[in-house]
């Protein structure tokens, strides 16, 4: 092969072409495959006010604004966990629920936080909702309730037509912040 007669140009030009169909295609296919399907499940639930997607690197990071419209925040987020990963591969999300919070129910979740991630480790979940009763009650909060599964630890916490929701990963003991 002679490389004089090889047309760089035109070689550059081809490959520049491929790439920009390749990325079109990578593009269409999440827009559509992934997306548009994702915000269809999210805009029908009627529990879900609002919702953020945000793409970080190879993972989707959902936040969701939830209403008051719902009894148990463990049963929420499993179906709406459920609803995800049969569009988006389940190691590939991360879901984090929020009510409409006010400072009242931030300092409550601030005071509480201790004990529970003190009694996750200690596996007191008796102790936690204790704790979860006394700030509670300390702090006029008009309804509280805590869940446990075998990967999560639900808290709800509503104070008239506010709500601070938390889902707290037993094993990983993550802090989401924003």
């Amino acid at each position: 092969m002679n490389l004089k007669n090889i047309n760089f140009k035109l070689v550059i030009i081809i490959l520049i072409i491929t790439l920009l169909l390749l990325f079109s295609i990578k593009y269409i296919y999440k827009k559509y495959n992934v997306e548009e399907p994702l915000k269809g499940i999210l805009e029908k639930d009627e529990r879900i006010q609002g919702y953020k997607i945000e793409k970080k690197g190879t993972k989707y990071e959902i936040i969701i604004t939830l209403n008051n419209n719902f009894e148990d925040l463990d049963y929420v987020y499993r179906e709406i966990n459920n609803n995800i990963s049969r569009i988006i591969k389940r190691e590939n999300f991360k879901i984090e629920l929020e009510g409409v919070e006010n400072k009242k129910l931030k300092d409550a979740y601030y005071l509480l936080h201790f004990s529970l991630y003190e009694n996750i480790e200690k596996g007191n979940f008796t102790q936690m909702y204790k704790d979860l009763v006394e700030i509670s009650t300390e702090m006029n909060i008009n309804e509280y309730k805590i869940t446990i599964d075998n990967e999560n630890i639900y808290l709800q916490l509503r104070d008239n037509d506010n709500s601070l929701y938390r889902v707290i990963n037993r094993k990983q003991r993550e802090i989401y912040t924003k």
